[in-house]
């Protein structure tokens, strides 16, 4: 079990990485939440590296949202 302290510390830790990254501090707590539930786990292994980990969540974020000018170029287009 992890100590108040430390717990504060180590999503302090994540929060400055996703703020750093460009992110929320909502995002940051969501990985980190999302995480801690798991045990820190990828599947069956221990994540070795958590800012990678941070850092493919965050990829795939961003890959997921549209890309609003490419929208707005296709209903033009569409319009025509």
């Amino acid at each position: 079990m992890v100590s108040g302290i430390l717990l504060s510390l180590l999503t302090d830790e994540v929060i400055a990485y996703f703020k750093l990254k460009g992110s929320t501090k909502n995002e940051g707590e969501k990985f980190y939440y999302f995480y801690e539930s798991k045990g820190w786990n990828v599947g069956k292994t221990k994540m070795k590296d958590w800012k990678m980990a941070a850092s493919g969540w965050l990829a795939r974020k961003n890959q997921s949202k549209p890309d609003s000018d490419y929208i707005g170029g296709q209903l033009k287009a569409m319009k025509g």
